[in-house]
């Protein structure tokens, strides 16, 4: 009896002891499957919150000879940061080295590899090399270069800088009130200086019977004593520097030593707005050049000394015109992203084209190629080397 009662208590507790562990068991998988359910979800969420993010590709000359010229573009983007971040829009930084080819192969990577829709780009040659690949690939292009309509055959592409064309007219202005009867040109050997000088100035010249003389010198040239040499030579009653900056002091200094400062006055391109970094007054005293209204003292807006005020608390330096205008051409990306919240490259190309926003720039309008409408006037510097404007 004792046994049968044992046996009894035994079956008893195993059966009780197995069914506790088959809804213990089951209990578990649910708990799993729980937790699988909010795993997943929450990759899904990753992932579309990861999709939502608007990425845009900024191909700069940020190493090389022309890093001079990327520096400022990068620290214009770094002042948008966080408002950039508030609107889940990404900017990726890329090397062009100032080189057309690393510059395409540089969109590349952005388009095929981090899957951006939009690129900004600077510089003529870079600008012009990679714009067929952003068209075929349906990607929007922000051009910070001066080269004349250079976005008009292409809808997804505008211009955020002024037209070179505009720089050609301002000094044909001038030539027209000082007439002289020869001109010089020391010339840049740059895509841009090239059509400027070849198309615009000389046939020109010609109908005018107004004698030209050209020579060309390659970027990053420093010795200029033989240019000089035959300017002095030239008997010329203006001269014209086009190019850049950079390069423009080796002709002032040389022009200097040549004694030719005051005797023969100056014209130059956008390129003078470099000096300031390289240059005395004394060198410029003589000079006249073309700058976008917006950066001539008492002319320019209000956000403009704003923007400036904030650049040189951050960065310990002037902004350059194309700090500027890449300011205003990212700023301008997030006001119509922000706007239409969408990451839709036609529908951000029309709300632009449809709205003119006040940037730092002044208003940003566009022509019909896809050209921003600019002001551009004549300026000299005054002894602090101050922007104002030409008498």
């Amino acid at each position: 009896m004792r046994n049968l009662l044992k046996l009894r208590f035994l079956w008893t507790f195993l059966t009780l002891f197995l069914v506790l562990s088959l809804i213990a068991g089951g209990c578990g998988k649910k708990e799993k499957k729980e937790e699988a359910k909010s795993a997943t979800k929450q990759e899904v969420a990753q992932k579309a919150s990861e999709e939502k993010v608007i990425k845009i590709g900024a191909i700069l000359p940020l190493t090389g000879p022309l890093s001079f010229l990327g520096e400022p573009g990068k620290n214009a983007i770094e002042l948008l940061k966080d408002k950039l971040t508030n609107e889940n829009i990404q900017i990726i930084l890329y090397d062009s080295k100032g080189d057309a080819k690393t510059g395409l192969t540089a969109f590349q990577k952005a388009y095929n590899v981090d899957k951006v829709k939009i690129v900004l780009t600077t510089l003529t040659n870079i600008s012009l090399s990679i714009k067929p690949a952003a068209k075929e690939n349906h990607v929007m292009q922000v051009i910070i270069a001066i080269y004349p309509n250079i976005a008009s055959d292409y809808r997804l592409a505008l211009q955020f800088c002024y037209n070179a064309v505009k720089e050609t007219e301002v000094i044909k202005s001038y030539i027209e009130k000082k007439k002289p009867k020869k001109i010089f040109f020391f010339a840049s050997r740059d895509g841009i200086t090239n059509l400027q000088v070849k198309e615009y100035f000389i046939p020109w010249l010609k109908k005018r019977r107004i004698q030209a003389e050209v020579e060309w010198f390659d970027v990053g040239t420093k010795d200029f004593k033989t240019l000089v040499t035959k300017f002095g030579a030239s008997a010329a009653n203006l001269g014209i520097l086009l190019g850049y900056g950079s390069d423009f002091q080796g002709i002032l200094r040389e022009i200097a030593n040549y004694g030719l400062t005051e005797k023969v006055p100056l014209i130059g391109g956008i390129g003078y707005l470099e000096l300031p970094q390289y240059v005395k007054y004394e060198l410029v005293k003589n000079s006249v050049f073309i700058v976008p209204k917006f950066l001539v003292s008492k002319v320019g807006s209000q956000r403009y000394e704003e923007f400036r005020d904030n650049y040189k608390k951050h960065f310990g330096k002037e902004p350059t015109y194309d700090a500027a205008y890449t300011y205003d051409a990212v700023w301008t990306l997030l006001e119509a992203v922000k706007n239409i919240k969408s990451d839709d490259v036609e529908k951000i190309v029309q709300y632009i084209l449809s709205n003119v926003l006040e940037g730092v720039t002044g208003p940003i309008e566009f022509e019909y190629d896809g050209t921003l409408k600019v002001d551009v006037i004549l300026a000299r510097f005054d002894e602090k080397m101050n922007i104002i404007l030409a008498e």
